[in-house]
């Protein structure tokens, strides 16, 4: 995974973070756009765009949920019995 600062368009794209086959774009009015590098055969690209507030959700979402997963390794870890795993989280 590469992390790269843009020197580009710096009104819309502030960060793009490539993930390998898709990217992510963070904009400066604080909306996410995730979309991939290869379009399909037809040339219109797959592209998910999320507004500020439902990229605000999304963040804290991930943040809650990467913060039960780990306590959930914690407590595996220290001997707290059956755990679910990340898909049963």
């Amino acid at each position: 995974m590469r992390d790269q600062k843009l020197a580009y368009s710096e009104e819309t794209t502030v960060r793009e973070i490539d993930l390998g086959a898709h990217y992510l774009f963070l904009k400066s009015d604080q909306s996410i756009e995730l979309g991939e590098h290869l379009h399909l055969p037809c040339g219109v690209p797959h592209v998910l765009t999320l507004d500020h507030s439902e990229a605000y959700r999304l963040m804290l979402s991930l943040v809650d949920l990467f913060q039960e997963v780990d306590q959930l390794r914690q407590k595996r870890r220290s001997g707290g019995g059956a755990v679910a795993d990340w898909k049963g989280v």
